[in-house]
């Protein structure tokens, strides 16, 4: 038997496991900021999500352009 990577599974793992770090990055961000009282008046969980995808959003932006 033979056993070959295939391209199509690579590519949902990594979309997975990417959606997995951003869920678990927002939500240690928001319960930090809500543990140590720096959550400002009236923000969601929202708000960190943003967060934190402008930092990924940096993040790929730097890669390609490192390039």
């Amino acid at each position: 038997m033979q056993f070959e990577e295939s391209g199509e599974a690579k590519r949902i793992g990594t979309i997975v496991g990417y959606c997995t770090s951003y869920a678990i990055a927002t939500i240690a961000l928001y319960t930090i900021m809500l543990l140590l009282r720096k959550l400002p008046q009236g923000w969601t969980i929202l708000h960190a999500a943003a967060i934190i995808a402008a930092i990924a959003g940096a993040g790929a932006l730097l890669r390609r352009l490192l390039r």
